[in-house]
């Protein structure tokens, strides 16, 4: 009996994990391609209540800084703010993980919350959508994974700062320095 279910639980295990990749990782993008790709985003103008008035596309003013020259407030402020773990964690956070289930149970909502480390952000940023699901967190830590096999928690780290929206229209870290 131990055998069979034993047998019966790899196969269940094996169906379930071909059915996961068939289904959100087959086609998702080269990790790679994240240090090469070129972000350019429309500039919107809103009016006083908030209502679009103009969408101008160029590039915006972006300037690439490598880690070594960001100042070390603004790593640790990122790092302090977005993901604590940033440099212990593997690619993801259990303890996020956990009490994103628990708050998906007891609230009883769609959306699945608090759950992206720096490095599943910047996936979410770069390759996938806002979209709060289960499927795009699958993606995400998928993605995540194989960034941090080929990455450095400081590469990531500069992949991010170089590749996010901060506020006040400022696009990269060095664009928000000087907004």
């Amino acid at each position: 009996f131990i055998l069979y279910a034993w047998v019966g639980f790899l196969t269940f295990l094996f169906v379930f994990f071909v059915f996961i990749y068939f289904k959100f990782i087959k086609d998702l993008p080269d990790i790679e391609k994240l240090q090469t790709m070129n972000i350019q985003e429309s500039s919107v103008i809103y009016d006083k209540d908030w209502n679009q008035l103009y969408t101008l596309s160029w590039d915006e003013k972006r300037t690439y800084v490598n880690y070594q020259d960001i100042s070390a407030n603004m790593i640790n402020a990122i790092v302090a703010w977005e993901d604590k773990t940033f440099f212990e964690n593997a690619w993801f956070d259990i303890s996020w993980l956990i009490r994103s289930v628990y708050n998906y149970v007891t609230w009883k909502t769609d959306e699945v919350k608090w759950t992206s480390t720096i490095s599943q952000q910047l996936i979410k940023n770069m390759f996938l959508t806002n979209e709060r699901s289960f499927e795009r967190k699958i993606k995400e830590a998928y993605l995540s994974y194989k960034m941090n096999k080929n990455y450095s928690k400081t590469k990531i780290l500069e992949l991010y700062l170089n590749k996010i929206w901060f506020w006040s229209n400022a696009y990269w870290v060095q664009q928000a320095s000087l907004t």
